[in-house]
């Protein structure tokens, strides 16, 4: 099964004067870095570069604070649903909107998740329920449920939605940017 969401971030650079090659560099290792760990079943390696007071929330809208839950979460699920499956991360965009500070628009899915997995809790009925409202294209299996066809939205294509609300984009990135601190990335620190 193949998982795909775009993924908005703020990474930021770790010295004032940033955009050069090198910044932009950093950054891209960094979501390189995450892929390999990941692909690796590495939680330790994937949660290198985040912050002791970073927040995460996962697919499932789970809340997490801080370096060692981060950490916890990804052993357990790299132990569990997300085991042996594959997660690619493909940079959209990188704007820096303020020397320090940049906005990287990420294009992420992880694939070999079972079915099963996603919906662990759930009954054989509910499974069965799901397959044949799916079959009949009546649904669509989004993160371990279902959504109702009738209620999805059109999804442009990539190249459609890297050029879409540039502007705006800029606007909300600079407004993240003022609120990040210095040397930390999407609750990750950046070491060079």
């Amino acid at each position: 099964m193949n998982v795909l969401f775009g993924l908005a971030v703020g990474l930021l650079a770790t010295q004032l004067g940033a955009q050069t090659a090198s910044d932009e560099t950093a950054i891209r290792t960094i979501v390189q870095d995450e892929s390999a760990a990941w692909n690796q079943g590495d939680a330790v390696a994937y949660s290198r570069h985040f912050a002791a007071d970073g927040t995460f929330t996962n697919i499932a809208g789970q809340f997490f604070t801080g370096y060692d839950a981060f950490l916890k979460q990804h052993q357990v699920i790299f132990e569990g649903r997300f085991k042996q499956t594959r997660l690619q991360q493909d940079i959209v965009s990188l704007t820096f909107v303020r020397p320090d500070v940049a906005v990287v628009d990420v294009l992420t899915s992880v694939a070999g998740v079972v079915a099963t997995q996603l919906a662990p809790g759930a009954s054989e009925l509910e499974r069965d329920l799901i397959a044949a409202l799916s079959k009949r294209d009546l649904l669509v299996r989004s993160h371990g449920g279902a959504i109702k066809k009738a209620e999805l939205s059109v999804d442009f294509p990539l190249e459609v939605k890297a050029s879409q609300h540039h502007d705006e984009k800029v606007r909300i990135g600079s407004a993240a940017a003022a609120l990040v601190r210095r040397g930390f990335a999407r609750g990750r620190r950046v070491d060079r």
